[in-house]
């Protein structure tokens, strides 16, 4: 316990001792006039200065309390190399017991985890944020020095306490690693990619080429040799949409610390600039204006549209000034420019000799290649003059062939088991209360999968995989019933949506697509 007088004047210090030097002249003066009344005034003066000056006896009881001592131990993935994690934890237990040895003192320890990054200043600011900077006795770091985000300044921290740095590893560690300076997000499908990355020797003074392989979704595409220490400029192909993930990866040299980082993944999106669809309508139908407004409804589509309503070989008997019509392009089409198609589609088709078997040999090699096509038939299917599938250059891709007379039983669409697992058919909307189409085209499935079931149980929607690219049927004409709401309607924008872009192999649309997501505790 500690005891003291204090004072605290009513009036200011300035103006207190400004009065007090006035009585005391006053006091001295009656002192040599009057000594014997001055000795009474003095001290009457002396008590009223006292007074005013409001003495007080203090008693103060004071307690220490405990310097705050914080250790930071790295715990990331770079620590588990070379037993660093061993030594480091070695250190920080011997470390603790001393300081607990000395006393009153509060030892706070904190370990900064990470796997692919370590985050160091922001653990030691999230550490320092209740500790009373008057308290802070002294920081302690264990870390092997692969930070991404070195500590801000002691000024910044408000630290005025000592901080100690204890490093892991040994002196003559050597390392390759891989390191990307730029590499974008997002890129458009069939245009390169800019990637800029350098490798760094540490340890070494090699300056050589060294062998770097570029991988695309897991296949090798390329391999060069490029210097150490310099930056260096790629260019990656894109060639589907979706998720692309590009490896770089260095040689590895004899002795390294880890061989985790002589190669880096950068994962790219790759989206579709213009989606170029080819739609060519045959027989007219009311179901027509349906795939047109739906295509052309979609910003991102790119719609070319024709309609075949005579034979190629027919001629017109009104002058060519009174015609409104344009020869179809059948050659340019399908000879030409069918590879720059993202998707074909036959709307009830009616063959009129206008394609020749060479065109639909050509459409056959094109969805080999990766091109998508899709019919949407009608009772043309079943006729072996006008049907697609009596062309033998293309009806060998077909998942099904037609078989027997057109049904003309009323039926409601009904997704099957294995429809209800696919992505194009799957949680579709209001299934209750679809609405009932009129026409089913029979048909025997050769190959592929159902994914709807028309009158009967037959198939009404099957898509298929040909080689490297897709095949969709729909065997009925009538999902413009649904279109205009007949009988309730159903989801028909909806379903031809998703068809158009599953054929495109859109990733959200694949059927076995599997997403893995990490998280760390």
């Amino acid at each position: 316990m500690l005891s003291q007088f204090s004072f605290s004047p009513t009036l200011p210090l300035s103006v207190y001792y400004a009065i007090a030097a006035i009585v005391l002249l006053i006091a001295l003066y009656g002192l040599i006039r009057a000594p014997r009344g001055g000795i009474f005034r003095t001290i009457a003066a002396l008590c009223l200065l006292g007074l005013i000056g409001k003495p007080a006896l203090r008693s103060e009881e004071k307690t220490p309390l405990p310097d705050i001592a914080i250790i930071l131990t790295d715990d990331s993935a770079s620590q588990q190399l070379d037993q660093r994690n061993t030594v480091t934890k070695t250190a920080a237990e011997t470390l603790t017991k001393r300081l607990e040895a000395l006393g009153n003192i509060e030892i706070r320890q904190t370990e900064v985890t990470g796997f692919d990054e370590t985050k160091l200043g922001e653990a030691l600011a999230l550490s320092l944020a209740d500790v009373p900077r008057s308290q802070l006795g002294a920081i302690f770091i264990l870390s092997d020095g692969q930070v991404i985000d070195p500590p801000a300044s002691a000024a910044a921290l408000g630290i005025n306490a000592p901080t100690h740095l204890l490093l892991s590893g040994r002196t003559n560690e050597i390392d390759r690693r891989v390191e990307i300076i730029t590499a974008p997000r997002f890129g458009i499908v069939n245009e390169p990619v800019e990637i800029t990355f350098k490798i760094n020797d540490v340890g070494t003074n090699n300056t050589g080429p060294v062998a770097v392989t570029l991988r695309l979704n897991g296949e090798d595409v390329a391999r060069q040799a490029f210097p150490v220490g310099e930056e260096v400029t790629i260019n990656a192909a894109l060639d589907t949409p979706g998720e692309t993930i590009i490896e770089i990866k260095a040689a590895t040299i004899e002795g390294e610390l880890t061989t985790r980082n002589n190669h880096a993944v950068i994962q790219i999106s790759a989206i579709r600039d213009r989606l170029r669809v080819l739609l060519v309508s045959g027989e007219p139908h009311a179901g027509e204006r349906v795939w047109r407004n739906i295509l052309k409804s979609d910003p991102a589509v790119d719609l070319v549209h024709f309609t075949i309503l005579k034979p190629y070989e027919k001629q017109s008997v009104a002058p060519s000034r009174d015609l409104n019509l344009i020869a179809f392009p059948h050659d340019q089409l399908f000879l030409e420019k069918l590879p720059e198609f993202d998707v074909l589609i036959f709307d009830r088709y009616t063959y009129r000799s206008v394609l020749s078997r060479t065109h639909f040999d050509r459409i056959a090699k094109y969805v080999e290649n990766g091109g998508a096509l899709l019919i949407a038939s009608g009772p043309e299917f079943n006729d072996p003059k006008t049907s697609l599938a009596a062309q033998r250059t293309l009806a060998y891709i077909l998942p099904a062939t037609p078989m027997g007379r057109t049904n003309e039983e009323p039926f409601i669409p009904l997704i099957n088991d294995q429809g209800a697992r696919h992505p194009v058919t799957r949680d579709l909307q209001g299934r209750d209360d679809w609405g009932r189409w009129l026409r089913t085209i029979p048909s025997r499935q050769r190959s592929g999968t159902s994914l709807m079931d028309g009158a009967g149980g037959a198939p009404l929607l099957i898509v298929d995989r040909v080689e490297q690219g897709r095949v969709a049927l729909l065997q009925s004409d009538h999902v413009w019933l649904w279109a205009r709401g007949f009988d309730g309607g159903g989801p028909h924008r909806e379903l031809l949506r998703r068809l158009v872009h599953w054929l495109m192999k859109e990733p959200e649309l694949e059927e076995e697509a599997l997403e893995l997501t990490g998280r760390s505790n």
